[in-house]
């Protein structure tokens, strides 16, 4: 993630139960913390191999990002559903 705009890309990978590694040099993200729910490292392609590495060789580091990546989407997510669902209800009331 060398971009400036990453969208909602680092979230739709916790989502999918993915370890996030991305750079620092962009940050716009608060919800990424280093170890927790990513990793964060320098832009630079011995930076991101060394975190491939390190990310592959720890499995409980491996299982700790992805755990707390579902943990960060829930959160920042965790009305989502209800705004939903009290949209479609709305909605269908106007419709009939």
């Amino acid at each position: 993630m060398f971009s400036r705009h990453p969208g909602v890309i680092p979230l739709e990978c916790m989502d999918a139960g993915a370890v996030v590694i991305t750079n620092r040099k962009h940050i716009k993200h608060s919800y990424l913390v280093h170890e927790y729910n990513a990793l964060v490292v320098e832009p630079t392609l011995n930076s991101v191999i060394k975190a491939f590495d390190k990310v592959f060789r720890d499995v409980s580091l491996q299982k700790q990002l992805i755990r707390n990546g579902y943990k960060t989407v829930d959160e920042i997510f965790k009305d989502h559903n209800e705004k939903l669902e009290k949209f479609f209800k709305e909605l269908s009331r106007e419709i009939i």
